[in-house]
């Protein structure tokens, strides 16, 4: 599906039970994918090539069920110059939950951040500092835009909110054992030189805004104070212009009280409603110009420009969708 409107005419193949893939950013050629069990896969267009890892944290006995996969992986992203990928472990039963990194026939996976879970399971034993926040679970990754830190957001299940923490991939083997400090954020977002955090939602104190942290957590700059004019905003992001747009509706602290539209940072509504609810998945597109939202099990590509599209029945049946960017000289949305 092209942001531009219309069908691609020609699609590809990657591996059957696919339910999430991402394309290396510099082999078009290079794939990642899970499976409906979490197993997770590099393969070429058309299974060429495919292979399952089977080093730690993964296995050599394929899992046939998410139930039996210590290993199960929900997210999984390649660094922007394609040399690394990191993922999540969400096993829910080992010190593996957590986020790893390794680049694929050069080094095996490296964890970078052990979870610590509200439940019975080992991690928390393996991490020094276990407080503030006392448990944390890792629920998406975004590389930064020089391939040298990952912005990772956080579940944090006792205080009732989302959280951010930067890690720094490194080979070192106790890295993992003192967790970087937590960004008390709902959402965060790299600038496009890498250098800042854009964030949104509630901060720590439970104010809604809209601005800039350094990457040590420190307070860079405020783009937007929505609650100040009775707006929620959250899902902000930078386009490739320097502008930052956020989804938003009217609201406050304890949330919006109608469906989500794009905002500018002039407080100004640049869409209508996004579907008619809030959503489950929000993911922009890489020139930051466009956004997919899934929102009460339909999908829907909305524009900068004010465009809404709904896609429900163009990708009925499709469990995994992503942007792809590259080969076809335009931003698409593939599944």
């Amino acid at each position: 599906l092209s942001t531009n409107g219309g069908m691609v005419s020609r699609g590809f193949n990657l591996l059957n039970d696919t339910v999430l893939f991402e394309r290396n950013p510099v082999d078009p050629n290079l794939y990642v994918t899970t499976d409906s069990s979490g197993n997770l896969y590099l393969t070429g267009l058309n299974a060429a090539g495919a292979f399952r890892p089977d080093m730690s944290p993964f296995s050599q006995f394929v899992a046939l069920t998410r139930e039996e996969n210590n290993a199960f992986v929900p997210a999984a992203r390649w660094s922007p110059d394609g040399r690394y990928l990191a993922f999540i472990v969400a096993g829910r039963k080992t010190a593996n939950d957590g986020v790893w990194f390794f680049q694929p026939g050069q080094f095996p996976p490296v964890q970078l951040l052990v979870d610590c879970l509200p439940i019975d399971v080992p991690g928390c034993n393996l991490v020094s500092n276990p407080y503030d926040p006392d448990k944390w679970e890792s629920r998406a990754i975004t590389w930064a835009p020089g391939s040298d830190a990952i912005l990772i957001s956080l579940n944090l299940p006792q205080e009732g909110r989302s959280g951010l923490i930067v890690l720094t991939p490194t080979q070192d083997g106790n890295y993992r054992i003192t967790r970087p400090a937590v960004y008390r954020y709902d959402y965060g977002a790299w600038s496009r030189d890498g250098s800042r955090i854009l964030v949104s939602g509630r901060a720590v104190d439970g104010h809604v805004f809209v601005g800039w942290i350094n990457r040590d957590g420190s307070f860079s700059e405020l783009i937007y104070d929505a609650e100040a004019f009775g707006l929620w905003m959250g899902f902000a992001n930078q386009s490739v212009t320097g502008e930052v747009f956020a989804l938003g509706a009217s609201g406050d602290r304890n949330g919006p009280r109608e469906a989500l539209r794009i905002y500018n940072m002039g407080g100004v509504p640049l869409t209508g409603a996004i579907g008619d609810a809030f959503p489950e998945r929000v993911e922009w597109s890489p020139d930051g110009q466009a956004v997919f939202v899934q929102a009460n099990g339909r999908q829907y590509i909305a524009r900068v420009n004010g465009e809404i599209r709904e896609i429900t029945g163009q990708v009925a049946g499709a469990r995994a969708i992503n942007w792809v960017q590259g080969d076809r000289k335009s931003t698409r949305l593939n599944s």
